[in-house]
């Protein structure tokens, strides 16, 4: 049988496409390149689950902060991108090297109390200005939050433990905000300065919501148990069932949506 060159070329693509399904696999089905990863700072005496439950402190001086809970994911992974204002006004990227402007480590728990993985990029700061950096963060286990970031939007989904969001508007972008979270009764504040602020939660969690918008909006869905509704221009507050955990959600004009669904 005569040599086939379209065989072999066929066969090799099959080949290259096999290995990058195993590789997708490896990584929870999600395809992240290494040349943005953020490389963990793991202390030499420290043991680390990666599979535990870990809590977040996130510092962003100008950029986007996306927050993503995955199960199927061997350990945590960081993915660090910095942009440039391109001649037009827009942002360009990728920049160089996530470790010449952002670091991360491990600080290890106290009192049986999660590991902390702290995130800090500089980029934009006043040292850098103009400069936008974008940081996503997959956890195989999620439990407090911490983000102190500005000129772009925060994404969390799914923290089991307290949450604290400071998120500021800036010539960059809106500091908008959205939380998505499971049944909780920890305490959570969302403080934005102009940005919107998107906040769903399962109808069975316990809190004390208190909500301030200055010249914004509250738009309320709920499935659950609300009682002792105050609604008045800029103002709103009301108790989710028990009403344990207390939620502080303030926005300077920007408007809030809050969910309590099933």
């Amino acid at each position: 049988m005569p040599f086939s060159s379209h065989k072999f070329a066929h066969r090799s693509v099959s080949l290259s496409l096999a290995a990058l399904v195993v590789l997708a696999g490896a990584t929870g089905g999600c395809m992240r390149p290494n040349k943005s990863r953020l490389h963990i700072d793991v202390p030499a005496d420290v043991a680390w689950d990666v599979k535990a439950p870990v809590d977040l402190d996130i510092s962003n001086a100008s950029g986007t902060v996306d927050i993503r809970h995955k199960t199927d994911i061997k350990e945590p992974w960081i993915d660090v991108k910095r942009s440039r204002p391109r001649p037009t006004g827009e942002m360009g990227g990728p920049g160089r090297n996530p470790a010449q402007y952002s670091e991360a480590r491990l600080v290890p728990g106290t009192n049986g109390g999660n590991n902390t993985i702290v995130i800090k990029s500089t980029a934009g700061d006043l040292a850098s200005p103009n400069e936008w950096v974008r940081i996503t963060v997959w956890v195989p286990s999620l439990g407090s939050v911490k983000i102190t970031n500005s000129g772009g939007p925060i994404t969390l989904n799914n923290p089991t433990g307290t949450v604290d969001i400071r998120n500021q508007t800036t010539k960059a972008g809106h500091g908008n905000i959205t939380v998505r979270t499971g049944t909780i009764s920890h305490d959570v504040t969302l403080i934005s300065d102009g940005g919107t602020v998107d906040f769903s939660t399962h109808s069975d969690s316990s809190l004390r919501l208190d909500c301030n918008t200055g010249t914004g909006q509250v738009r309320l869905t709920s499935q659950g148990a609300f009682t002792g509704l105050v609604s008045k221009p800029g103002a709103w507050s009301g108790v989710l069932n028990s009403g344990t955990g207390r939620c502080t959600i303030n926005t300077t004009d920007g408007d809030v949506t809050i969910r309590a669904v099933k």
